[in-house]
């Protein structure tokens, strides 16, 4: 039996994946490094939110450990859908934080974005995490049409 080459369209989608897969992976690992390296800084600027002290007594832990998660489920090829449907809610959770910050539904809290984005404004910071929201969508879309189930196999 003859191996199929896949199609220029179907590589295409390979890439683009594998970039998307690449970019989140670096943007977790990136994040909860950061957190993690200089925990009793990012604890205090966590404590400075509006959350519950019981909320953030599970929160700060949580969320340096949930992005290393997600960076590791994207590495394994076998459950890098998980890790894309993961890095979809951490964006959407930022991403609707930032926006209730930015259009005054909270009162301004200091940014906990460590690195690449903490000198970013709030609307900065917003259109970015809407992007990086766009791309984990974007990913999820392009993993399921790559392994379409109901794709008819020679």
């Amino acid at each position: 039996m003859i191996a199929q080459t896949p199609s220029r369209k179907e590589s295409l989608k390979a890439a683009l994946l594998d970039v998307i897969t690449t970019v989140l992976i670096l943007l977790w690992a990136f994040a909860a490094l950061t957190k993690l390296l200089d925990y009793g800084h990012y604890r205090s600027d966590m404590h400075l939110q509006f959350f519950d002290g019981k909320v953030l007594h599970v929160l700060v832990p949580a969320l340096p450990y949930t992005q290393i998660c997600a960076a590791l489920f994207l590495l394994s090829g076998r459950h890098r859908i998980y890790g894309l449907w993961l890095s979809m809610l951490l964006m959407m959770g930022f991403t609707v934080y930032v926006a209730t910050v930015y259009y005054g539904y909270l009162s301004s809290h200091p940014k906990t974005c460590n690195g690449l984005f903490e000198n970013s404004s709030w609307g900065g910071q917003l259109v970015i995490n809407l992007g990086l929201l766009l791309v984990s969508v974007f990913g999820i879309i392009l993993y399921q049409l790559k392994c379409n189930p109901w794709k008819t196999r020679p």
